[in-house]
Protein backbone atom coordinates (compact mmCIF):
# COMPACT_ATOMS: atom_id res chain seq x y z
CA UNK A 1 0.00 0.00 0.00
CA UNK A 2 1.35 3.39 -0.95
CA UNK A 3 0.37 6.93 -1.74
CA UNK A 4 1.96 8.18 -4.95
CA UNK A 5 2.41 11.80 -5.91
CA UNK A 6 2.43 12.37 -9.68
CA UNK A 7 2.94 15.41 -11.89
CA UNK A 8 0.04 16.00 -14.28
CA UNK A 9 2.39 18.09 -16.44
CA UNK A 10 5.23 15.59 -16.95
CA UNK A 11 3.32 12.40 -16.03
CA UNK A 12 6.24 11.48 -13.78
CA UNK A 13 6.06 9.80 -10.39
CA UNK A 14 7.49 12.37 -7.98
CA UNK A 15 7.41 10.55 -4.65
CA UNK A 16 5.90 7.64 -2.76
CA UNK A 17 4.63 7.81 0.81
CA UNK A 18 3.44 5.27 3.35
CA UNK A 19 0.63 7.52 4.60
CA UNK A 20 -1.78 10.09 3.21
CA UNK A 21 -0.63 12.53 5.89
CA UNK A 22 2.97 12.35 4.64
CA UNK A 23 1.86 12.95 1.06
CA UNK A 24 -0.29 15.93 2.05
CA UNK A 25 2.59 17.38 4.07
CA UNK A 26 4.73 17.24 0.94
CA UNK A 27 2.05 19.02 -1.10
CA UNK A 28 1.80 21.71 1.61
CA UNK A 29 5.55 22.22 1.51
CA UNK A 30 5.58 22.54 -2.27
CA UNK A 31 2.65 24.98 -2.15
CA UNK A 32 4.48 27.09 0.45
CA UNK A 33 7.77 27.13 -1.46
CA UNK A 34 6.66 27.09 -5.10
CA UNK A 35 3.11 28.43 -4.88
CA UNK A 36 -0.38 26.97 -5.08
CA UNK A 37 -0.42 26.99 -8.88
CA UNK A 38 2.71 24.82 -9.02
CA UNK A 39 1.37 22.36 -6.44
CA UNK A 40 -2.00 22.20 -8.21
CA UNK A 41 -0.27 20.29 -11.03
CA UNK A 42 0.03 17.30 -8.68
CA UNK A 43 -2.15 14.21 -8.53
CA UNK A 44 -2.29 11.93 -5.49
CA UNK A 45 -2.98 8.24 -6.12
CA UNK A 46 -3.43 5.35 -3.70
CA UNK A 47 -2.10 1.95 -4.72
CA UNK A 48 -3.41 -1.05 -2.80
CA UNK A 49 -1.75 -4.41 -2.16
CA UNK A 50 -3.04 -5.75 -5.46
CA UNK A 51 -1.34 -2.84 -7.23
CA UNK A 52 -4.68 -1.28 -8.18
CA UNK A 53 -4.54 2.51 -8.16
CA UNK A 54 -7.22 5.08 -7.57
CA UNK A 55 -7.06 8.84 -7.56
CA UNK A 56 -7.36 10.41 -4.13
CA UNK A 57 -7.28 14.06 -5.20
CA UNK A 58 -5.79 16.32 -7.84
CA UNK A 59 -5.21 19.95 -8.66
CA UNK A 60 -6.54 22.69 -6.43
CA UNK A 61 -8.65 20.16 -4.51
CA UNK A 62 -5.44 18.34 -3.52
CA UNK A 63 -3.80 21.58 -2.40
CA UNK A 64 -6.89 22.45 -0.35
CA UNK A 65 -6.91 19.01 1.28
CA UNK A 66 -3.24 19.47 2.17
CA UNK A 67 -3.92 22.87 3.73
CA UNK A 68 -7.00 21.61 5.58
CA UNK A 69 -5.03 18.68 6.99
CA UNK A 70 -2.63 21.11 8.67
CA UNK A 71 -5.30 23.41 10.07
CA UNK A 72 -6.03 23.08 13.77
CA UNK A 73 -9.47 21.67 14.54
CA UNK A 74 -12.17 24.25 14.98
CA UNK A 75 -12.79 25.12 18.60
CA UNK A 76 -16.21 24.30 19.89
CA UNK A 77 -17.73 26.70 22.32
CA UNK A 78 -19.13 25.34 25.52
CA UNK A 79 -22.21 26.91 26.96
CA UNK A 80 -22.60 27.16 30.66
CA UNK A 81 -26.05 27.32 32.11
Amino acid sequence: MAFELWSSVSSNLLATFETRAEALACVREVAAKQGHEYASAYVLLYEDRRRHSRQVAAGEALVQQALDAAAPPAATSERSA
